[in-house]
């Protein structure tokens, strides 16, 4: 793992690190992916609303609603993330030197994990989550098929490249959006897009 505390804007600091997953944890979870992407579990696009208007396009599913209880260790996405990995001591005083509000992702007692995947044309308007704080990991099949999909950050301008394997941890209050994905018509529909592991936890 590559560790980056990104203090550019003081105001809003976030942790970023690339190679996230080793290549056996990898492998587990893209075998996990690829038997979603068989179902029919990301075939309904979820279209979120404010006032009306659409805020973007995405599929997506809770993993936590399929392996609920004591079923989580089957899925390795949990399992791995944010079991093993999010919650590591490692992670955490990287986040403590990082961002002022650690101490409410440290003592997390609550989380759910979202699993998303975006294709040509699909974008995320500027929007906080109602969690204390959020996890991105970003998955794609290599070499990359897709151009945009990366993470904006809109209070403080800055965007963050959507990298394989890449992982972006901030508070959930921080307005965020991901930028349109455009693609070659030859890739759509043949799962060469943007899949994100999502985890938002807080404290109850």
């Amino acid at each position: 793992m590559k560790i980056y505390s990104i203090t550019d804007n003081q105001i809003f600091p976030f942790l970023m690190i690339d190679d996230f997953f080793d290549e056996e944890v990898l492998k587990s979870i893209w075998n996990e992916l690829n038997f979603y992407a068989g179902k029919t579990y990301l075939e309904t696009e979820i279209i979120a609303q404010s006032k009306g208007k659409p805020m973007g396009t995405v599929k997506r599913l809770y993993l936590d609603t399929i392996y609920n209880g004591n079923q989580r260790h089957i899925s390795d996405i949990l399992v791995n993330f944010p079991g093993k990995r999010l919650w590591s001591t490692e992670i955490i005083q990287a986040y403590k030197k990082t961002v002022p509000s650690w101490v409410t992702f440290w003592s997390s007692n609550k989380d759910t994990t979202q699993l998303g995947y975006m294709e040509n044309g699909d974008y995320y308007t500027a929007h906080f989550d109602v969690s204390q704080h959020t996890a991105l990991v970003w998955l794609y099949k290599e070499p990359k098929k897709f151009k945009g999909g990366d993470l904006i950050f809109t209070q403080s301008k800055m965007n963050v490249e959507c990298r394989n394997n890449r992982m972006v941890l901030f508070p959930s209050y921080y307005f965020h959006a991901v930028s349109k994905l455009e693609m070659n018509k030859e890739d759509i529909g043949k799962g060469y897009g943007r899949w994100v592991l999502t985890n938002f936890s807080s404290h109850c």
